[in-house]
């Protein structure tokens, strides 16, 4: 119920639909530049701890998995 109001709205008056500064081009050149450069190091950020983390689990259960007795 709230999509097709908001929808709506957003027909009605689209100047409250503009763009951030940073996207419609307020910020300038510095500010473009320096939202793109924290957008990748955020995005890589968190990339990097969620594949630390399955890495440093997978270490886990292999180090505290009992040793197979290959003897004879």
């Amino acid at each position: 119920m709230r999509m097709p109001a908001l929808a709506a709205l957003l027909a009605v008056a689209p100047g409250s639909a503009a763009a951030c500064a940073v996207c419609f081009g307020a910020g300038g050149e510095k500010g473009l530049v320096s939202g793109i450069t924290w957008g990748i190091v955020i995005l890589l950020t968190a990339t990097m701890t969620l594949l630390g983390g399955i890495g440093y689990l997978l270490y886990r259960v292999e180090k505290n998995r009992p040793a197979e007795d290959l003897g004879a």
